[in-house]
């Protein structure tokens, strides 16, 4: 018997899904990707590889992001 994840989707957790979020996020915030990148504690060109749907964060890198 498979086990059923209610309100569980995949897509959610794409890198084609959160880029955008994070780039909306980011730039709701006012705030440029070498001052997220600065907060978060990692370069600028990994969040430009996040936004871009490049690569997905860890969850202590997502966490941080949020």
């Amino acid at each position: 018997m498979s086990r059923r994840r209610s309100g569980y989707d995949e897509k959610k957790f794409s890198g084609e899904y959160l880029g955008p979020r994070i780039r909306e996020y980011r730039m709701g915030c006012g705030m440029s990707v070498v001052k997220l990148a600065n907060e978060v504690g990692v370069l600028p060109n990994y969040i430009s590889q996040l936004e871009n749907g490049d690569k997905i964060p860890s969850l202590d890198t997502f966490i941080r992001i949020a």
